[in-house]
């Protein structure tokens, strides 16, 4: 494997994350906090089959532990989208360049490079803003899969299997296929996407559940999840806190969480 060198440069805290994706890329953000990726530079196979993440997981281990990084800089990121069925193998990407913001008002972006080699400046910009917007999708271009009474027909059954103690989870995904009869740009469809997630839980989900029920407890909402720590430092809270064998689970599609834990 050729051997790898990452270097860190701190970027302004007015920083837009967005504008460090790019298309092949990975982009995840939760209240300005957040990481972006492009390029790749090496890549992380586990085979199917049992505990292949962890197998995934020692291997990324010894990757980042291989490459050179200066001292008192971030440590590298590596990003990765494994299937749920074990049947599927797992991989994970080490980006070239990764743009991330771990606490607010910190950013910093890490290139990774061959050692010896000049990491590439490449294109970069400070933030992301709308483009022309194109017409609106025909609702022929639009198509669910499944459909909806299949889907509605499959939470039934699940619903059922849970009733009788056959099941405790199920994960049912559903998905919109596009027939949009041009390309479309993934950063702006990203940008509109917060955008309008932003518009809609802070300004219209308090305006009608206010008008429906307590006008008070709909403006408290969007500031309650606002402060939240990210997941893995609200286990270690808890853990700090007394908790033993914290356990979390996303509920929803990560609207919401259910954290367990028992305490002597």
């Amino acid at each position: 494997m050729t051997a790898l060198a990452a270097s860190a440069t701190r970027l302004g805290p007015a920083f837009d994350l967005l504008a460090g994706y790019r298309e092949g890329g990975f982009f995840l953000e939760r209240s300005g906090v957040g990481v972006a990726t492009s390029g790749e530079v090496d890549r992380v196979s586990a085979e199917a089959g049992p505990e292949r993440i962890l197998r995934l997981s020692r291997s990324v281990v010894e990757v980042l532990a291989a490459i050179e990084a200066e001292p008192g800089s971030p440590v590298p990121a590596v990003v990765a989208s494994i299937p749920f069925d074990d049947r599927e193998p797992a991989e994970a990407i080490v980006p070239r360049r990764t743009t991330v913001r771990l606490d607010a008002g910190e950013t910093w972006q890490i290139e990774i490079a061959p050692r010896g080699e000049t990491p590439h400046a490449g294109e970069r910009e400070r933030w992301t803003g709308r483009t022309l917007p194109h017409d609106a999708f025909e609702e022929i271009q639009l198509r669910p899969d499944p459909e909806p009474d299949e889907y509605a027909a499959a939470v039934a059954r699940a619903t059922e299997r849970i009733r009788r103690g056959e099941l405790r989870k199920v994960v049912l995904a559903r998905t919109m296929l596009v027939n949009a009869g041009r390309t479309l740009d993934a950063k702006q469809l990203l940008w509109r996407l917060r955008a309008g997630h932003a518009l809609y839980f802070r300004r219209i989900v308090p305006l009608i559940g206010g008008a429906l029920s307590d006008k008070e407890a709909y403006r408290y909402l969007p500031r309650s999840t606002a402060y939240l720590p990210e997941p893995e430092r609200l286990l270690e809270m808890l853990g700090e806190a007394g908790f033993l064998q914290v356990e979390r689970t996303p509920l929803g599609g990560g609207v919401a969480q259910l954290l367990l834990g028992t305490r002597r």
